[in-house]
């Protein structure tokens, strides 16, 4: 109530107006506008900085929207990609898509001019996104963690430098935990956008 200046009393908005305010934000599409205002806001004040930033995902389990059977119901995944700032663990880009996408497709469109050091898992970069990524942003310094193939085990090598990246990787882990945890209503949130998606509205920016 103080973040928001209210006071005991005062009239405040239901479920229904927040809704109908969230869906006139899609239908003028400033929706992603105000995402990309907030994040510059926070940049000008050295909140993000882009010391750094990581690329990973979190899937979200939505039932498929004319499904009607409670008992037998049918869940359809989808995933939540998002980039965040190192530091501040701040997503500063997003999209959702349905989880049949693959990572490496996402990739690219994460990533901007802005991020210097980046750190991904393999599955989302393979060589021919990292040579799409390195001819758009040469500057750009990828961390990408090395799998192991059939006879070709991970090296001592290999595995300090994952040790290394999934130290800083686990930072964007805090921030599906943390939305998992505590933030309900910004969970079914995400659940809406992906419904959106299933129904044919773009959240790739």
């Amino acid at each position: 109530m103080r973040f928001l200046g209210l006071k005991i009393g005062d009239k405040v908005p239901n479920g229904n107006t927040i809704w109908n305010f969230k869906e006139a934000l899609k239908e003028n599409e400033v929706d992603r506008k105000l995402f990309d205002l907030f994040n510059k806001k926070l940049e000008a004040q050295g909140i993000v900085t882009h010391n750094g930033s990581i690329v990973d995902a979190s899937f979200v389990t939505v039932p498929k929207c004319h499904t009607t059977k409670k008992d037998d119901e049918s869940f359809f995944s989808f995933k939540d990609h998002v980039k965040c700032d190192s530091n501040s663990k701040i997503i500063t880009n997003f999209s959702v898509k349905d989880a049949s996408v693959h990572d490496s497709q996402k990739s690219v469109g994460l990533i901007d001019e802005k991020d210097y050091e980046v750190k991904v898992g393999s599955g989302y970069v393979g060589e021919k996104s990292r040579e799409e990524i390195l001819a758009k942003y040469s500057h750009i310094k990828l961390h990408i963690c090395a799998n192991p193939f059939r006879n070709t085990p991970l090296t001592d090598e290999d595995k300090e430098k994952n040790k290394a990246i999934a130290h800083t990787r686990a930072r964007v882990e805090h921030i599906f935990e943390y939305m998992t945890r505590f933030m309900v209503h910004a969970r079914t949130d995400c659940r809406i956008m992906c419904l959106m998606v299933w129904n044919g509205h773009d959240w790739s920016g």
